[in-house]
């Protein structure tokens, strides 16, 4: 993002480190405004724990930042040398930058990258705490979906809501507070992986494991200090750095055997570094580090553009080139030929007495810090996007949470409706602003839905914003099933959003059942129900002419008046045609009628023989009797012409 060099300032006569941004991001103007109004923000922040910002400028396009030069080595340096930190040390070290985060936080600024290598331990002892509010300029708008490349080296001290939501508060800083504290107490990160996304799940879906579980031995209130801080739901964290502090307090002096020893062992380094030429009275200078102080105004000189550029240190960041000349306890192993400066605490007792009245500062600033408040007034976020409400927010040192959505008849769905507080609001800064996004109007007239198909309505319905629907079946004789009978509220009204459309859903009714009754019957019970049908006949010897044997629809299926009703009714047994038996021997005759399934009774004359007269002729159902007539003769005869027992008279005789 930017390399850092140790320059020259001119006119003051001082060495201070140039930080100068990257050529490629000085294209982007949106980068730029933003990188300089975070700058601003940092540089009207005085606080003896963080690394100052002087001024800032741009030269033949190349945007800079000046800022204090401090040397000295970072706490990274010494993990590495020292592995580990014991409790009291690690919550020594953690006072003064919480001093500083919380300083930041009271003027609504978040560090977003709080991690060993962002501190620095100067060569007199003193504990500062450096990139305070690049990270957010660095990780902005632009980037809220954090890159992997902007944050792979800090994705083991990332809270879970910068990886889900992609923005954070002061909250966060505590919670990379807490991972930093694990770290310094056990020598290593609690979630670790292969990759910036197996690391970023841990933090979002794994607790932070207590440090004792990793080095036995470790006091439950370091237990406790960590899983407070590192809590996975923000609200459940200490709100700020403030509030994390008044519990390193009380888990320093829960240590066994702190008692009542200054908690800011720095002051002791700095008196020890200091021991060739002790204090002069009143002279603060090395004990400052570790007072809590208010907020002052930003007085400081600014410098010009600086021509005479020295060596690069490295790319953004401070652990290269450091002296590692710290004080005894901090020593890496001493170097062939040389002496370890031994401590001599017995000389210095004016050192003492400065450690001892540095305290008193330290708890009267504190007191003093803790009642100081720093406000801002909110902006107006109405009409804006969520993306767009976060900046705007944070430009004026606010943070925001998206609360419940909110009807608005002059917001388009989607943008900020309202704001809690209102715009205008003087509030501290820091606050969360609470805002409503707008799901548009709150009535919207209801659509004509009747006569639709369930899933046509439910279109409908959505696409006029009335996504609140219930439904209820209704019998009905004209609307086919599954299609809407009715709607409340009614077609064209306004209906309230927040309400359900209530959609009557038709049913039909139920097909009845005609099998078995006379075609007239059946006609009758359809015409109750306003519905007619379509008749075709079919043989059956088993039914009468005229009972209906089939209906479509079946009996139980859902109809309404529009449906086609077909029934098959009997026509009645398949009819058998007499054949013409004049002038047949008698028994040839009763035979073949017999087959066709006739019955016979036969009339002789004359003792009979041949067939003259047979009565019914033409087509006849089957089992119906056929009467016929023989004589010797034959021939002649039959109903027209005398009739059985005519013509010659005569009698006969039964033959069936």
């Amino acid at each position: 993002m930017a390399t850092v060099y140790v320059a020259q300032d001119l006119r003051l006569d001082r060495r201070v480190a140039l930080k100068v941004m990257h050529p490629s991001l000085s294209l982007d103007e949106r980068f730029v405004a933003r990188f300089i109004n975070e700058a601003k923000s940092i540089a009207r922040l005085t606080h003896p724990n963080i690394v100052q910002v002087y001024d800032q400028g741009t030269d033949q396009g190349q945007v800079y930042l000046t800022m204090e030069y401090v040397p000295g080595r970072t706490l990274r340096d010494l993990l590495a040398a020292r592995g580990r930190l014991t409790a009291a040390d690690a919550l020594q070290v953690l006072v003064p930058v919480l001093a500083a985060l919380g300083a930041a936080h009271q003027n609504g600024i978040v560090h977003r990258d709080v991690k060993p290598e962002n501190v620095l331990l100067t060569n007199d002892g003193r504990v500062r705490v450096a990139d305070f509010g690049l990270a957010r300029t660095v990780d902005g708008d632009e980037q809220r979906h954090t890159a992997v490349g902007s944050v792979i080296g800090t994705a083991g001290y990332m809270p879970p809501e910068q990886v889900t939501l992609g923005r954070t508060d002061a909250r966060g800083d505590v919670y990379s507070a807490g991972i930093m504290l694990y770290e310094l107490v056990t020598g290593a990160l609690p979630h670790q992986g292969d990759s910036l996304m197996a690391v970023s799940y841990q933090h979002v879906n794994t607790d932070v494991p207590p440090p004792s579980r990793a080095v036995p031995g470790l006091p439950a209130s370091i237990d406790r200090l960590v899983a407070e801080a590192t809590d996975r739901e923000p609200q459940r964290r200490p709100a700020n750095a403030i509030q994390l502090l008044a519990g390193v307090f009380d888990a320093y002096h829960n240590l066994p055997g702190t008692g009542e020893q200054p908690l800011m062992r720095q002051l002791g380094y700095a008196a020890v570094a200091a021991a060739t030429d002790p204090p002069a009275a009143g002279d603060r200078g090395t004990y400052a580090a570790t007072q809590l102080v208010g907020i002052t105004s930003d007085d400081d000189p600014r410098t010009q553009t600086l021509s005479g550029v020295l060596r690069p240190i490295v790319d953004d960041d401070y652990d290269d080139d450091y002296d590692d000349d710290l004080d005894d306890d901090y020593d890496p192993p001493p170097r062939r030929g040389s002496r370890r400066r031994r401590r001599a605490m017995h000389p210095w007792l004016v050192p003492g007495i400065a450690i001892a009245a540095a305290l008193v500062v330290l708890v009267g600033g504190i007191a003093w810090w803790l009642a100081a408040t720093s406000t801002t007034v909110t902006p107006d976020l109405t009409g804006m996007t969520e993306e767009q409400a976060v900046a705007a927010a944070e430009d004026a040192g606010l943070t925001v949470e998206v609360g419940e959505a909110s009807y608005s008849d002059d917001v388009e769905p989607g943008l900020v409706a309202a704001s809690t507080p209102e715009a205008g609001t003087e509030v501290d800064s820091g606050s969360v602003v609470t805002v409503s996004l707008s799901q548009g109007p709150q009535f919207a007239p209801v659509p004509d839905v009747v006569g639709r198909t369930l899933d046509e309505a439910l279109a409908m319905l959505e696409e006029a914003g009335l996504d609140q629907v219930e439904q209820e079946e209704a019998t009905s004789f004209t609307a086919p099933e599954g299609t809407i009978v009715a709607v409340t509220p009614s077609v064209g009204s306004n209906a309230d959003r927040g309400e359900p459309v209530v959609l009557q859903v038709s049913t039909g009714f139920e097909m009845p059942n005609l099998v078995g009754m006379s075609r007239p019957d059946a006609e009758a019970r359809l015409s109750e129900l306003g519905m007619q049908a379509t008749f075709t006949e079919r043989e059956d010897d088993s039914a009468p002419a005229g009972q209906v044997l089939e209906q479509t629809p079946a009996e139980g299926e859902g109809v309404n008046r529009e449906t086609a009703v077909q029934l098959v009714v009997s026509s009645g047994p398949a009819m058998v045609t007499v054949p013409d038996i004049r002038n047949w021997n008698e028994a040839d005759a009763v035979a073949e009628l017999q087959r066709l399934g006739l019955q016979v009774q036969v009339h002789q004359l004359f003792g009979g023989g041949q067939v003259y007269n047979w009565q019914p002729q033409g087509q006849v159902e089957p089992g119906t009797q056929i009467q016929i007539w023989t004589s010797p003769i034959g021939g002649g005869g039959g109903p027209g012409g005398g009739g059985p027992g005519g013509g010659n008279g005569g009698g006969g005789r039964d033959d069936d």
